[in-house]
């Protein structure tokens, strides 16, 4: 070929990149684009559809601004900390401080600090830009294979669940995996970069011990993986990498121990375990108990075993839900374990990958799996955007190679035809991603910015109503009206109705529900033994109604 012929091909591919990085970060940005930027612009607060977003834009707000991960509530003193949305807990002193990990929100107000809230905004799906690029170089080192690795990249690429999760910016997902998956690249660079070795190492070392801290529930498997790759390159270690490895951990740790104590008061408790109140998942953990066996079962099992539930959610959250890859993924793996144990063409790299990838498997399904969520609404409703698909997405990716070699076993042709016949077949499969990322019934992309679109609505409806910092009674739908209004949300097994009563004298309270009248006589004769009443109420949006709430 000639130098003039190389040269056009190398920029139509350097064209066709750009041109996939673009479109995809424009996909990945939908709800920012669609939602939040023009509520920044129009100097709305950001209201979003999780709580735990909520909860961790708050927190890096307030890191950004003021170096603190803790928010003085003085009207907690007065109501034993009633207030609170969901996503946060409430320190005895009465200030609210985050039901997460707290290294995530450090570093999204490191961000916000930088380069402010309408980049932000775009920090996590340009991240998943990046992922995308990252496990592309990563498979094309493992398997040295540039077509499984681009193959891979692209169902990862159009994936629903990473096409989903990619388009929430405060959330800690996207940001995870491309801690560990740009981890493990840096670390697999500098066994075979020799200049930039030692660099290479401790960017690695830092970037997989900060996916560590922001998700310390995935240690075990993160270990495995650890434990495995330095066996095979036990060889290729010196004191060097071994020291560096070792201080770059104990200080990300160190650095993490501290922000739990200056936040929560003691260094190991976390906000999702303690304090006023734990999450429904939480207190399983917390039922556990203490001794060795304890410890082990928080490890591998904190919410039991059960293995019916285990295969429930395997065909919900992960055949249900990425079927062609699951599919095509169960015949790489046949094509795979024929070609290594009947046709005896060892193969190293699989071979390495079929001794992990189930090992990582079991751990993550052990854990998560058996995990139950209590609430009926978002069980039966919810698909795509359920708990289950963020903790599973790093075994989305893992069966992705999989998936890319069936591809490429059955139907890789050479010739120019065949090419573009093949790579037309990766198109529908992606395409089939992204319609389920959009389209999903309940919780796609598009019903999520109808959804939130609505919570503009009424929230603009209730603005109308009550006056900034008003307290504002409510079940679900604290996100949002918090922190432009102080909330109140049900907290198991703490009464309501008597803490409230204190709060009346200076401050306008409202209860804010879409019970019928039957329904909301419980809280009326509740409210009522403390002297209480609800009065006014407004029609709101659907079968929501703003109520004053007043002494008798």
């Amino acid at each position: 070929m000639s130098s003039m012929s190389m040269a056009r091909l190398n920029n139509k591919k350097y064209w066709l990149l750009s041109l996939g990085i673009i479109s995809f970060l424009l996909i990945y940005s939908f709800l920012v684009w669609s939602l939040w930027w023009p509520a920044l612009s129009q100097n709305l607060p950001l209201i979003f559809n999780w709580p735990d977003e909520n909860a961790n834009y708050f927190f890096a707000q307030l890191f950004a601004n003021q170096n603190a991960l803790a928010w003085p509530e003085a009207l907690n003193n007065l109501s034993q900390n009633l207030l609170r949305t969901r996503s946060m807990n409430v320190l005895p002193s009465g200030a609210l401080v985050p039901m997460s990990f707290l290294p995530n929100i450090v570093i999204w107000g490191v961000f916000l600090k930088l380069i402010g809230r309408y980049l932000t905004l775009f920090l996590t799906p340009a991240l998943a830009v990046a992922t995308v690029w990252v496990v592309y170089k990563l498979i094309e080192h493992i398997f040295q294979d540039k077509v499984l690795a681009r193959v891979t990249a692209l169902l990862l690429s159009a994936s629903a669940p990473w096409v989903y999760f990619a388009n929430f910016s405060f959330l800690p997902t996207v940001l995870f995996i491309f801690l560990v998956s740009a981890g493990w690249l840096a670390l697999a660079k500098s066994f075979i970069i020799s200049k930039k070795s030692k660099l290479l190492w401790s960017v690695g070392v830092l970037l997989l011990s900060l996916a560590v801290v922001c998700r310390p529930t995935e240690i075990v498997w993160l270990a495995v993986i650890l434990l495995f790759v330095l066996y095979f390159k036990r060889r290729e270690l010196n004191k060097f990498k071994i020291f560096s490895g070792v201080l770059i951990f104990f200080v990300v740790s160190v650095a993490w121990l501290w922000l739990n104590k200056i936040t929560y008061g003691s260094y190991w408790p976390l906000g999702y375990v303690n304090l006023q109140q734990a999450g429904e998942g939480s207190r399983e953990i917390l039922s556990k108990g203490k001794g060795l066996w304890s410890a082990i079962k928080l490890l591998f099992i904190p919410f039991g075993f059960n293995p019916l539930l285990i295969l429930s959610n395997i065909y919900k959250y992960i055949f249900e839900l990425i079927w062609p890859q699951f599919v095509f993924g169960l015949m790489g793996l046949y094509f795979i374990i024929r070609q290594i144990f009947i046709k005896k063409k060892y193969s190293l790299p699989w071979h390495k990958y079929l001794l992990l990838t189930p090992i990582v498997f079991i751990i993550i399904l052990l854990y998560y799996g058996s995990w139950q969520l209590t609430d009926s609404m978002v069980r039966n409703l919810n698909t795509i955007s359920i708990s289950y698909v963020r903790y599973f997405m790093p075994l989305y990716i893992l069966l992705l190679p999989l998936s890319a070699y069936a591809l490429k076993k059955i139907f890789w042709q050479t010739s120019r035809a065949g090419q573009w016949s093949f790579y037309s077949l990766v198109v529908i499969i992606m395409a089939s991603g992204l319609h389920l990322a959009f389209y999903a019934k309940n919780d796609g992309l598009l019903a999520t910015q109808s959804t939130v679109l609505g919570y503009y609505q009424q929230f603009a409806d209730v603005q109308k109503i009550a006056p900034a910092g008003s307290i504002i009674i409510t079940a679900r739908e604290d996100k949002i009206f918090f922190p432009y209004y102080k909330v109140i949300v049900g907290q198991e097994g703490l009464p309501l109705w008597p803490r409230l009563a204190p709060l009346l004298k200076d401050t306008p309270v409202y209860y804010y529900t879409d019970k019928d009248d039957v329904d909301l006589q419980s809280d009326r004769i509740e409210a009522g033994k403390q002297g209480l009443d609800f009065i006014e109420p407004v029609a709101i949006y659907n079968k929501f109604k703003l109520y004053k709430v007043i002494n008798k």
